[in-house]
C-alpha cells in the first residue's frame, strides 16, 4: 500500500527512533530543533494559572508580573510547538500536549 509507505517515510523524517528525539524547525527562522523532554503538564499548568491571574488581576507571589511570566512562556512557544507523536511521549503526555494547544489557542483568542 502505497499511502502506508509514504506515512511512514514522513514519519521517518520527522522522528528518529534511533536516540530518541523528535525533529522539528522553527517557524520563525527555520532553525532544527532536537527535543525529548518537553513537559506539557508543566507549561499547560503554568499557561493555564498565568491566564487566571492575569484575568481576575492577581499578583503572583513570586514578585514579577502576570505579563513579564506569560512572556517567558511565549518565548519557549518553538520549542514546544515541536508536537511529538503518542508513541514517544505516552498517552498521558500526549494529553497533556492536546489540552496544551487547546488552552493556547483559548488564550491567545480572549
Amino acid at each position: 500500500n502505497d499511502s502506508g509507505s509514504s506515512s511512514e517515510e514522513t514519519t521517518n523524517q520527522r522522528y528518529n527512533s534511533n536516540d530518541a528525539f523528535f525533529l522539528c524547525r522553527c517557524a520563525r527562522c527555520q532553525f532544527t530543533i532536537r527535543s525529548n523532554s518537553i513537559d506539557y503538564s508543566a507549561v499547560l499548568s503554568s499557561l493555564v494559572w498565568l491566564y487566571i491571574c492575569k484575568d481576575m488581576s492577581l499578583p503572583l507571589p513570586a514578585g514579577e508580573s502576570v505579563d513579564e511570566q506569560l512572556r517567558k512562556l511565549f518565548r519557549i512557544l518553538p520549542v514546544v510547538r515541536c508536537y511529538q507523536p503518542i508513541d514517544l511521549i505516552g498517552l498521558l503526555m500526549y494529553k497533556h500536549q492536546c489540552y496544551f494547544i487547546t488552552h493556547l489557542v483559548y488564550v491567545f483568542s480572549d
